[in-house]
């Protein structure tokens, strides 16, 4: 999980499954979800993207839940910047990274954060640095990625893309993508976490 310094905009990500209902049966499906918070003016929590992929079956998994030192603290006069403004310059950046990427995939993960996480369907997430570009090389470039939209926190931290992934001569859809860039100080947006899912 991860809050904006605004704490108006946060992002969590875990695992999900689909089980029987009967006790002590094994998961049928299994996957993690990434969902998009954003809080409305009367303090209320909603949901403004949620995604999600799915993953192979995995016996026995442990999970651990993090969260962002000092996120439970209040911001006294959190900074306050033009969202749509962000907005845009977070689709410019995602077009940056489709358009680098198709003509170079080692141009990829120059986009990424040291502590990426990438959530890729069929997949359980990782963040080890050889096993995603690994997965870049793969990725079929005959694809196109195609932003739909995108949002961010008052603050201009934390923000969000996503969008279609498609076939390029007829435009068949072929899966979705969400990608969470974050913004540290001196510096560029890049992504911490991406989901893609195809199928």
């Amino acid at each position: 999980m991860d809050i904006s310094a605004s704490r108006d905009f946060g992002i969590s990500t875990g695992p999900w499954e689909v089980q029987e209902y009967r006790p002590n049966t094994a998961p049928l499906f299994t996957g993690y979800f990434l969902t998009v918070w954003k809080k409305q003016s009367n303090g209320e929590w909603k949901v403004i993207l949620d995604g999600g992929s799915t993953t192979p079956v995995a016996e026995g998994p442990k999970h651990k839940f993090t969260f962002p030192s000092g996120a439970d603290k209040p911001i006294p006069n959190p900074p306050a910047m033009n969202v749509q403004q962000l907005t845009t310059e977070l689709l410019d950046r995602d077009n940056q990274f489709q358009t680098e990427g198709k003509k170079d995939p080692s141009a990829f993960t120059s986009f990424l954060a040291t502590d990426a996480r990438i959530q890729l369907g069929g997949h359980l997430p990782t963040t080890n640095a050889d096993t995603i570009k690994s997965w870049f090389n793969q990725l079929d470039r005959s694809l196109t990625w195609q932003p739909v939209g995108a949002g961010a926190a008052s603050s201009g931290d934390i923000g969000f893309t996503y969008g279609l992934i498609k076939t390029q001569k007829n435009e068949i859809i072929k899966g979705h993508y969400v990608l969470i860039w974050k913004k540290r100080s001196g510096s560029t947006w890049h992504i911490v976490l991406e989901m893609m899912n195809f199928g």
